[in-house]
């Protein structure tokens, strides 16, 4: 019941009841507030306006004349600071509080990520199912290919572009993960209703791109709840296995798409979009608890304010946002990603490389149409199961990094649970190299007078080599700028997105144009281009971070 409680049916059916039902602890025992009260932050606030100590501000006794009592703080018993202190009781998590997402027991973490892979592959699979209806589509519409391929473009864009809203609104206290989660998911399987009943292909295409708007919170914000649960040293396999549950979600939607075009209609890919996030919406609603540790806190400060009818109970996250303003999170979502994103050398390398990966892998959805169906005559079916390739490739990746990440990486941990964010690069050594081998692989095998085999053995490098660099990359730039990690995967977000978005548009001529082979061969080459990136930064990463005042200078 325990965990019911903290998830939206559990929040919906508590305040049904009247608060009779599923119930907090300090509900049903009021007495247990004191235990959340930080009495020594409370103390710092009291007398100097700050939750740490200072010595910089004279203390006095709290009197602004000799006739006047001191005001005390009665979380502490300190003397309130007539100019500087505040009467606050700060709102804490308790050492062994069942409610901070650290404390949750092993089963519950790993059933909570569970939920978060199946929302995240429910949602994101729309991005890769369009791809099945291009040529239904320009048969449909009688447009040009390119004209078809913007319902992918479209939906990536929105991918990138999402983030950049819905990150900042995510870290306000009062509004949490969860309630983004929800409503961004609600509305992304209404707004496909437009695309399954509507004959107009502009239409289609508006809403594809709304859908991919609303599509990004499972990707920017779903590490976020992952990173909440766990500890730095235990993060990075259920980091990986997110991470997989992506790709996963690529490559299964033209295996499943490709059959459902080709038996049941054009539209029915977007009909397994809409059940499957329907599937989503239901699985965060009844089983995904707040991950968030400010929208907790926040959330029980709030009960306590009302228990009580004492408005002092604030919040640590609360505190820090009081003087926030709209112009002020503008400016986080807006301006500072990319101010970040080009101004950091480091960042901007590393985005630029996920980029090309990432623009790769959706730049394969189309290219496999050019090579198994023009060069081997596969039915689009038959197509579709080619992807079989990248996604076996993928999940064997994370078994991979799995078997190093336990055996080796997580060693690497200092006892204050802290690693050099360079460690983190080590997955990908292996898989710069795995890019342009696979892209050369696929490419040049891609013949008649080769079995189909082959190609799909290159296509299947594309899988684990695309998750290595995810894996490596999306650990190491949080890591290595923990204060400004949001702006930071907001920025890489968009950044990747942009060019995945417009490669899909040009993939399929330049692939029959130049043909499979020296086609891979561009993208080979600058993958070899990026290749050395990893071991330059894993060399001399700590050296430039000390040059930035946004990075960790701690290694």
């Amino acid at each position: 019941m325990d965990f019911i409680r903290t998830t939206t049916l559990g929040q919906v059916l508590h305040h049904a009841s009247g608060r009779r039902w599923l119930r907090n602890a300090d509900e049903s025992d009021v007495s247990i507030l004191v235990t959340y009260v930080d009495r020594e932050a409370s103390k710092n606030l009291a007398r100097w306006g700050s939750i740490s100590s200072r010595h910089d501000l004279p203390y006095t006794d709290g009197t602004s004349s000799f006739y006047e009592e001191p005001r005390i703080n009665i979380a502490s018993g300190a003397i309130i600071h007539e100019k500087h202190g505040k009467d606050i009781f700060l709102v804490k998590f308790t050492e062994q509080d069942s409610e901070n997402p650290r404390n949750w027991s092993t089963r519950k973490r790993a059933f909570v990520t569970a939920v978060i892979c199946f929302y995240t592959t429910s949602v994101y699979i729309g991005s890769s199912l369009w791809s099945s209806m291009v040529h239904s589509v320009v048969e449909e519409f009688s447009v040009a290919q390119v004209i078809a391929q913007l319902g992918t473009s479209l939906f990536l864009l929105g991918l990138g572009i999402g983030p950049m809203f819905f990150s900042p609104l995510a870290e306000i206290p009062r509004i949490g993960m969860n309630n983004i989660y929800l409503l961004t998911n609600l509305l992304f399987v209404l707004c496909q209703l437009p695309i399954l009943h509507s004959n107009n292909l502009s239409t289609m295409l508006v809403f594809r791109f709304i859908t991919g708007i609303l599509a990004s919170p499972c990707l920017a914000q779903g590490g976020a709840s992952i990173k909440a649960m766990y500890s730095a040293r235990d993060m990075g396999i259920p980091m990986a296995i997110w991470d997989t549950a992506t790709a996963v979600a690529t490559f299964s939607g033209p295996i499943m798409g490709n059959y459902a075009a080709e038996y049941r209609g054009y539209l029915w890919p977007m009909w397994i979009s809409f059940w499957f996030s329907a599937a989503g919406l239901l699985s965060i609603v009844s089983f995904l608890p707040e991950t968030s540790p400010d929208n907790i806190l926040y959330r029980r400060a709030r009960r306590l304010r009302v228990l009580t009818g004492n408005n002092k109970f604030v919040s640590t996250s609360e505190l820090a946002n009081s003087n926030t303003t709209f112009a002020s999170i503008a400016k986080d979502s807006l301006i500072k990603p990319l101010s970040i994103s080009f101004k950091e050398p480091v960042v901007l390398v590393l985005n630029s490389y996920l980029a090309l990966v990432y623009s790769l892998l959706f730049a394969a959805l189309e290219s496999y149409s050019v090579i198994f169906i023009d060069i081997y005559g596969f039915s689009p079916p038959h197509e579709g199961l080619t992807f079989l390739g990248g996604l076996t490739g993928s999940l064997l990746a994370l078994a991979v990094y799995a078997v190093f990440y336990h055996f080796y990486q997580q060693k690497l941990f200092s006892s204050d649970d802290k690693i050099k964010p360079e460690e983190r690069l080590l997955p990908a050594f292996v898989s710069a190299f795995l890019v342009p081998i696979g892209l050369l692989w696929f490419g040049w095998s891609a013949r008649p007078d080769v079995h189909w085999i082959m190609p799909v053995i290159g296509g299947a490098f594309i899988g684990p080599s695309s998750a290595g660099l995810f894996f490596a990359i999306m650990n190491y730039l949080p890591d290595a700028y923990p204060t400004v990690s949001s702006s930071v995967l907001a920025g890489n977000s968009l950044m990747r997105s942009v060019p995945a978005a417009a490669l899909p548009l040009f993939i399929t001529p330049m692939y029959k144009g130049l043909g499979p082979g020296w086609a891979s061969t561009v993208w080979a080459v600058l993958g070899c281009l990026f290749a050395p990136a990893p071991f330059l930064l894993y060399r001399y990463g700590g050296r430039i971070r000390l040059k930035s005042p946004r990075a960790r200078h701690d290694f």
